[in-house]
């Protein structure tokens, strides 16, 4: 009974493993090898597909070890070598009352500009991607040094020796909120919270929920009263004094730094690409200067052959590349890789 009954289970098994009841299914994903460009030229991520393998059940006596190794894809780095741009227009600033001084620029999400026009005419300029006039927000006494967007209203702006940042909203033009800092100047928003260079301080964070103050790296290096700041990712990335870049990890933690006297002398303005490369205001060599997302090299992009004079702003969204000049020429690039 029980022989009976053992090999009508065996039979059983056979007759399952024989028709692929025990084949395996498993989920195969290819990645598109153009993932770093999907901000700009891919159109499908990839593609995921069901295969078929053999059962990794044997029948029968003896083992055998079975393995399964998975590959990383390797991440694709971008050569600054290979990036190019071209100039595809260039307007002014809308005139003050005064001499235009621009030290600072940043970007709605609807592409509207704001630049921070600083001691002169003390005011935020608002233009539209044409460069016509949106509006202008006068500010005095407070000399506005720089601004950094929180929502599509609503921008922050660090002040020259006042020490604090106010908090507008450009609709009604009207102070929301005034927070005391230390000698605060180039500014970024970035996830709730405000993150600045203060002078012989480092890159400080606000909370905006609580106004809760925050060291993230102390550097007493930033010395210069035009040190900005931008982030990407986990990473920040800042300007400070002499001839230096400085990249952090948004906990403090230092990722690198870079330094070269040749190409890169008091440097201004930063913003950084989806590759994690580098873009910086060069204002004693009068260029703009690319930095691998390493920080290991580095080189000019473009010079005072191609419009760049003394300059405190730039921005850079997807393949799109601002520079704003201190006498508020607004110069566009279409940035190729």
């Amino acid at each position: 009974m029980l022989e009976k009954d053992v090999t009508e289970e065996l039979k059983y098994v056979r007759d399952i493993s024989e028709d692929e009841g025990f084949s395996q299914l498993g989920l195969k994903c290819i990645i598109d090898g153009k993932i770093t460009d999907i901000l700009t030229e891919m159109a499908v991520f990839g593609s995921i597909s069901i295969e078929k393998s053999q059962s990794p059940i044997v029948i029968g006596v003896g083992h055998e070890k079975q393995a399964q190794i998975f590959t990383a894809v390797p991440s694709r780095s971008r050569s600054i070598d290979d990036i190019t741009a071209t100039l595809i227009g260039s307007v002014m600033v809308p005139a003050g009352q005064s001499s235009i001084w621009i030290s600072g620029l940043s970007v709605f999400p609807d592409g509207r500009m704001i630049f921070a026009n600083c001691f002169y005419n003390k005011r935020l300029v608002i233009v539209q991607r044409n460069g016509t006039l949106d509006t202008e927000i006068p500010i005095s006494p407070l000399i506005p040094h720089d601004s950094t967007c929180i929502d599509d209203k609503t921008v922050a702006v660090p002040t020259l020796y006042n020490n604090t940042i106010v908090i507008l909203d450009t609709e009604n033009k009207q102070v929301t909120n005034t927070i005391k800092t230390g000698r605060c100047r180039g500014i970024i928003y970035r996830q709730e919270q405000l993150l600045y260079c203060e002078i012989e301080k480092g890159i400080v964070g606000i909370q905006l929920s609580n106004n809760k103050v925050i060291t993230i790296v102390k550097d007493d290096t930033v010395e210069n009263h035009w040190s900005y700041i931008t982030t990407s990712g986990e990473n920040i990335y800042y300007t400070g004094n002499g001839s230096t870049v400085k990249c952090y990890s948004v906990r403090g933690e230092k990722r690198w730094e870079y330094k070269n006297n040749s190409i890169l002398m008091d440097p201004t303005g930063i913003a950084v690409d989806q590759n994690g490369v580098v873009y910086v205001l060069s204002n004693g060599d009068k260029c703009v200067v690319l930095i691998s997302e390493d920080g290991k090299n580095g080189r000019t992009l473009f010079t005072i052959k191609d419009g760049i004079t003394e300059s405190y702003g730039i921005y850079l969204r997807t393949n799109k590349l601002i520079v704003v000049t201190l006498t508020g020429q607004i110069l566009q690039f279409n940035k190729h890789k």
